[in-house]
């Protein structure tokens, strides 16, 4: 893998399409910028169907060392990049949610209600996450939501499944895009936004797991040049 710094992942797209033909392929588009490849870590992953899995990451998912970054602002502009980590300040400024099983219900506490409230944190856009356990599946859920800062409220960006857990099982599988069902993605859909982490209404510009999945299609039918 390596690391691009985009706004978008269909910014990282179109920056493949357009340099990727030579730039992957011959890994000597710039004889002073080659391009760096890092070794995956050794993780239960989700099934690949896919020449490219574009990730979004966290800040705590990054390097606490310098490394190389592509940025797609320009036709190829590299830097060494060093994490800066957020103050304990901004840390505090979490509302710890803590997600418990009991009979049919899945409580939180603080209340979901705490969420709804307007944009309060000093940054523009961030990830938040929310477990949740559908019993039909057996499976535990870790959910990412995308939002963004607009007139000091929450504007919904898209979702994801980050990962998830079977009961029984000792590990997650991470990154798990193509080993989620429809069924599943679309009751996991319609239980968040019952309990307010998702709108009650979803844009058509939101990045649901339907469209990414049309999207990635797309995608790697333009990639042939990989062939």
């Amino acid at each position: 893998y390596f690391y691009i710094m985009s706004d978008s992942r269909k910014s990282v797209m179109d920056w493949i399409m357009e340099f990727g033909k030579f730039f992957l392929n011959t890994n000597n588009f710039s004889k002073e910028f080659p391009l760096k490849w890092f070794t995956c870590k050794k993780v239960n992953r989700g099934k690949v169907r896919e020449y490219f899995e574009i990730l979004r990451l966290l800040e705590n998912e990054l390097p606490d060392k310098n490394f190389p970054i592509y940025k797609t602002e320009e036709e190829l502009s590299f830097e060494n990049f060093l994490k800066v980590p957020l103050s304990k300040e901004n840390y505090e400024n979490f509302d710890k949610k803590i997600i418990s099983r009991v009979s049919n219900s899945i409580l939180f506490s603080p209340t979901i209600a705490n969420f709804k409230n307007d944009w309060s944190w000093d940054y523009n856009e961030a990830v938040f996450q929310a477990g949740i356990f559908l019993e039909e599946f057996e499976r535990m859920y870790l959910i990412r939501g995308l939002y963004r800062r607009e007139n000091f409220q929450k504007k919904f960006l898209g979702w994801k499944v980050h990962l998830f857990r079977r009961v029984g099982d000792s590990k997650d599988l991470v990154n798990p895009f193509w080993n989620i069902s429809i069924i599943e993605e679309n009751i996991l859909e319609n239980l968040l936004q019952r309990i307010g982490f998702f709108p009650e209404s979803i844009s058509k510009n939101v990045n649901t797991p339907e469209k990414e999945r049309k999207r990635r299609n797309e995608f790697q039918n333009n990639c042939d040049f990989l062939d």
